[in-house]
């Protein structure tokens, strides 16, 4: 392994009450885990009926969360609610194949449906938190059969009111989100015309919706939406000028005022994706702008399309980029292309201006490919995997933001035909935990690094013949890591919780009975 000499630094753990534990130990040497509760869903008590679950204390302590089941019931979906006081999930609970939305604290009490009486067929399809968890707002045909309308409620029940329009015959809200803020909801419907999808808002408690997409051409539709970060205005894709042809554009959150930040296409060009910066200053977007089918990287203000800039480097015929993202905290975007080299995907930044771009993964193995990247939250360093020294086995890499003269694997050897499946940098930017069948073949076990490569560590336990794991996810304090695997019997899925160098690892489901798994977890904010 490549490895950088420089200073260690340690992170604590935390208590829910902000107590630091690292100095404390079980009486073996072993820290005890202290992580944050996690919510997650199974089938524990009865084969086949999904219920939803709380664990707090390690593991040690499991309230079931969700209501009594009927028959044929589950709850498919959950979310909790970013305050972490309110879980909603989404069960036929009363009805079965009928799908309602239930709000319960987090801690354990009663369900209420906050959906409210649906149409005998009728059910809820999404649902999302307000920011300020102040309310939630879902999709449902709760009014007529088969048209989804959008409809918003107290996570205690009640106030529960329709915030979409009154729609065209047949029409429907097709997505929806959140402003940050919380202040308003934007929403795509063919409210006013069958089959033209337009951009509206509307307040959280209704009566005040806006179409702010402006006059479409015959025949089009937006496509995508999202709100800048800071709720000042909200960028759509859509072929709002000429059908088929599909633009970048932005709008006020209560004004119908689009205006089109993305240049001028080459014929038959299209704007595929689009990201905001984290400040909200700009927008990155690809679109094959100047060559057709060329995919290439452009920035652009939010309220004007006078500088447009390409930030990627000129590419080769057939040649373009695949995936970008913004840093948080600077003014630069990653981006994977095969810019150098024709069907050899790299690493590459550049400020948005343009300037400076840099190619930041080093050599690749022939044929080799940069699979995927990731920013640290700091933006000081990316993570990527890619097949960089043997073709088809895919390990792990830390990179500067500007250059490629520090780049360190930080997975370990994997096994002949193994190699990195997936990765995600802890929130503080301490660790970054992988999975990898590392050390047995076939066998994908979750291991975490540091981000100068000096330590690496397997964090789940011992795994039976067969296992694996399937899933992890940080807690947000990053005081610990939460996984899904069958460690312990094979196709039995549990959820485990370890601390982030793997010192201590405990079960955090209750026991499942034969056949059982956990589906699906989440960590409580």
């Amino acid at each position: 392994m490549l490895l950088i000499v420089g200073i260690s630094v340690s992170f604590g753990c935390f208590d829910l009450g902000g107590t630091p534990v690292g100095d404390e130990d079980n009486g073996d040497g072993s820290q005890p885990l202290n992580l944050p509760p996690v919510v997650y869903s199974a089938d524990a008590n009865i084969d086949g009926t999904i219920e939803l679950f709380a664990s707090f204390d390690d593991g040690d302590d499991i309230r079931k969360l969700s209501g009594t089941i009927v028959s044929g019931g589950d709850v498919i979906e959950f979310k909790i609610s970013p305050n972490g006081r309110w879980v909603a999930y989404l069960a036929d609970q009363n009805t079965d194949d009928q799908f309602e939305l239930f709000v319960v604290p987090s801690e354990g009490g009663t369900p209420v449906n906050v959906s409210g009486l649906l149409l005998s067929g009728s059910d809820v399809e999404e649902f999302k938190w307000a920011p300020n968890s102040s309310r939630i707002a879902y999709l449902g045909d709760r009014e007529i059969a088969g048209r989804l309308e959008l409809f918003t409620n107290l996570p205690t029940g009640g106030d529960n009111v329709k915030v979409s329009g009154s729609f065209a015959a047949n029409g429907e809200v097709i997505d929806f989100e959140w402003a940050p803020d919380s202040s308003r909801i934007a929403y795509l419907a063919d409210q006013n015309i069958l089959d033209r999808d337009e951009l509206f808002t509307t307040a959280p408690g209704g009566a005040d919706v806006i179409k702010v997409s402006g006059a479409f051409v015959a025949g089009a539709n937006a496509v995508e939406f999202a709100w800048a970060p800071d709720s000042s205005r909200i960028a759509y894709i859509a072929d709002q000028r000429f059908d088929d042809i599909f633009e970048l554009f932005t709008t006020q959150p209560v004004t119908a005022s689009p205006v089109r930040v993305s240049g001028n296409l080459v014929a038959d060009g299209d704007v595929i994706e689009f990201k905001w910066q984290p400040n909200s200053a700009m927008l990155a977007y690809t679109a094959d702008q100047n060559i057709f089918s060329v995919i290439e990287l452009f920035t652009t203000q939010p309220a004007t399309n006078t500088d447009v800039v390409k930030i990627s480097a000129t590419p080769m015929a057939g040649s373009g980029v695949s995936q970008f993202a913004w840093a948080s905290l600077s003014a630069r975007v990653a981006y994977i292309a095969d810019q150098d080299v024709l069907g050899v995907n790299e690493l590459y930044t550049a400020l948005s201006d343009g300037s400076d771009n840099v190619k930041v993964s080093g050599t690749l193995v022939t044929d080799g490919d940069v699979e995927a990247f990731e920013w640290a939250e700091t933006s000081s360093r990316l993570a990527y995997t890619a097949d960089q020294v043997t073709n088809q086995v895919s390990e792990l890499y830390t990179t500067v933001s500007d250059s490629d003269t520090d780049i360190i694997r930080i997975s370990d050897s994997p096994m002949v035909g193994g190699g990195v499946v997936d990765f995600a940098w802890a929130p503080n930017g301490s660790r970054i935990a992988y999975l990898a069948d590392q050390e047995t073949s076939n066998e994908i076990e979750l291991y975490t690094a540091t981000p100068d490569g000096s330590a690496n560590d397997r964090v789940s336990g011992d795994l039976v013949p067969g296992g694996g794991v399937t899933g992890f996810k940080w807690a947000p304090d990053s005081s610990g890591i939460a996984y899904l695997a069958d460690e312990d019997i094979d196709q039995k899925f549990e959820l485990y919780g370890t601390l982030p160098d793997g010192s201590n690892t405990t079960k955090l489901s209750e026991s499942l009975i034969a056949g059982a798994d956990v589906v699906e977890f989440a960590w409580v904010p």
